[in-house]
């Protein structure tokens, strides 16, 4: 892959990586090692949450969950081969965005506003960041959040099946619990608020 001279110390807008760096931890995450995500973690999370409540005025918790369910996007998209180098915060924080502004609109609960990418504005630099601890406890809550609740989450958001689809499929292969829509979609937010207490 060819980059000029900005391009590959562009760090600024790509979670402090430059290109080399990032090319090389992308790699890596195809073979199970998660840095690159961490880091994505480290760096992002809480600059993007606050974006959404400052800039979109969202709630505190539907802010950490729209910003977690897009870091659990962004990561299959990664393995997916669809990011490419370049203005990566800015790539998930329009993504966040507009899962937010799609959020609001089946809630009904919000004015129309364009999901367009002008005028916006990322957070500066000097936004507080997330530190290791938080990082660690992503990496212990994600092993230690049960089957249920991991594959669930892990079905919905990073595969990306309707609720539905994951009802029928826990169904055909004989499972006794979660096997209708109402059920998957309680249990998948209970999981959720799981989640957010194993990291708190």
């Amino acid at each position: 892959m060819n980059f000029t001279t900005d391009e590959r110390n562009n760090t600024g807008q790509n979670f402090g990586l430059n290109a080399v760096e990032f090319e090389a931890l992308l790699n890596k995450l195809q073979v199970g090692d998660e840095s690159l995500f961490e880091i994505i973690f480290k760096t992002h999370f809480e600059k993007c949450r606050t974006f959404l409540i400052r800039k979109l005025s969202a709630d505190s918790d539907v802010a950490y969950d729209i910003t977690l369910e897009t870091l659990i996007k962004f990561r299959k998209n990664l393995l997916l081969g669809k990011i490419k180098y370049g203005n990566m915060a800015a790539l998930f924080t329009i993504d966040a965005r507009n899962t937010y502004l799609r959020h609001n609109e089946k809630e009904n609960k919000y004015e129309h506003v364009s999901v367009e990418t002008h005028g916006l504005h990322i957070l500066d630099d000097d936004e507080p960041k997330l530190d290791m601890d938080l990082v660690n406890n992503l990496k212990r809550a994600l092993t230690t959040i049960g089957n249920d609740c991991f594959e669930l989450l892990n079905s919905h958001y990073y595969l990306g099946m309707p609720l539905r689809a994951i009802a029928e499929k826990r169904l055909q292969r004989g499972d006794e619990k979660f096997i209708n829509e109402a059920a998957v979609k309680s249990k998948v937010a209970e999981c959720r608020k799981k989640l957010k207490r194993l990291l708190s």
